[in-house]
């Protein structure tokens, strides 16, 4: 086959597609997205972390930790389990889930290139500066959000249908999370 039907068959997903599933996601800190998009890959393994977190809901992370260590989860699912709230949304959107780690799985490069796009539109917006909590920096033509604090990881909660400025798929409206009001970090 062509190298342009090769990469048909290997990225399955729309730039449109791909910016519509990572919207809800796009702008968390990057050791979070990151254990985000690995831990989507396995979403029989986040299913099972989201009821041992609902069966163990006041553990202190050392203690999470220390209690799932004989459990066979991917890291990156352990990782989550200080997010109850991350880890609910993996759990009750799991179409969605799915359909993340599917494009993970595919063409990892596409995925990250897309949460740079996504940045770039979030940037551009003006709303970047706005994001508490966070370190936006750039590096190698990449924009990279941290912690202000790294021992505290924040999890942002925004609007993906306004953050991202004039979204250009109109086919594929971002994925849009309501949050409930008291996890709103203003």
């Amino acid at each position: 086959p062509s190298s342009q039907a090769q990469n048909n068959e290997a990225s399955p997903f729309t730039e449109g597609q791909l910016a519509q599933l990572l919207a809800p996601v796009a702008l968390y800190p990057d050791t979070l997205l990151t254990h985000i998009l690995i831990a989507a890959t396995y979403p029989i393994e986040i299913i099972e972390a989201h009821r041992w977190v609902i069966k163990h809901p006041q553990l202190s992370s050392t203690q999470i930790f220390d209690q799932v260590s004989d459990k066979d989860w991917d890291p990156s699912v352990k990782a989550l389990l200080p997010f109850p709230m991350v880890l609910k949304k993996l759990n009750d959107e799991l179409s969605w889930t799915t359909q993340l780690g599917d494009a993970f799985l595919t063409d990892q490069v596409q995925v990250l290139s897309s949460i740079q796009q996504l940045r770039i539109k979030a940037e551009q917006a003006g709303n970047l500066s706005t994001m508490d909590n966070m370190a936006v920096s750039h590096e190698d033509n990449n924009i990279i959000i941290e912690p202000l604090e790294p021992e505290i990881v924040y999890v942002p909660y925004y609007d993906s249908r306004t953050i991202y400025g004039n979204w250009h798929w109109a086919h594929y409206q971002p994925v849009y999370w309501s949050h409930p009001k008291r996890y709103v970090g203003h």
